[in-house]
């Protein structure tokens, strides 16, 4: 479906057990039995980014991502957002969530403390409850806003999904942005090299 211009996309968080599994989903149902917080985001990401798996214990997720047609299984510690939890209040999926804002990655979120679980959609955590909504100003010149927002949570889970074993390099965050760099860099000089004709006579 279409929103405002953009695809929306579905992902789904779960956590068990100091264990969290943050993957694309086709699309949401009420028969649905696993567990988790759906999450719907307004605007297409681009990459062939696998499952991101979260380990409380290490602090650390792991993503399998595809690039050049390697596959690499990159190693992201949790990051510290520095937040600034405020006094404002809302609601969202009948929970109280309270306004928290990162101005160090411009983003502003809102969790529920009833829910004792310090993470959210993507990559980010590290607040005193789990993040149902989240808004990340880009940086770019298009001044791009990513927003995340729950539209299910369930406590209960029948099961989870069974976590896929991930197939690649292992790679530290900072190596594999140099190795997107450099991919980025070879394919705008592939299309200039493409988009310059010349004629000899």
């Amino acid at each position: 479906m279409k929103l405002g211009g953009f695809v929306t996309q579905y992902y789904q968080l779960e956590y068990n057990n100091g264990k969290s599994n943050y993957s694309q989903i086709e699309t949401i149902n009420n028969s649905q039995e696993n567990g988790g917080s759906n999450f719907a985001i307004s605007i297409s990401i681009g990459g062939e980014y696998k499952a991101l798996v979260g380990d409380q214990t290490s602090k650390a997720f792991k993503q399998g991502v595809k690039l050049d047609n390697e596959n690499y299984i990159v190693n992201i510690p949790f990051q510290d957002y520095e937040w600034k939890i405020s006094n404002e209040e809302s609601t969202i999926l009948d929970y109280k969530v309270i306004k928290a804002i990162s101005e160090k990655e411009n983003i502003i979120a809102w969790f529920a403390p009833d829910i004792k679980v310090n993470l959210g959609p993507n990559q980010i955590n590290g607040l005193p409850g789990l993040i149902l909504k989240s808004e990340t100003q880009l940086k770019n010149k298009l001044e791009t806003k990513l927003i995340f927002e729950a539209t299910k949570a369930n406590l209960n889970p029948k099961k989870f999904t069974k976590e896929k074993p991930m197939k690649g390099k292992e790679i530290a965050q900072e190596e594999f942005k140099k190795l997107q760099e450099e991919s980025n860099e070879k394919m705008k000089q592939s299309f200039s090299s493409e988009g310059v004709k010349t004629k000899i006579d």
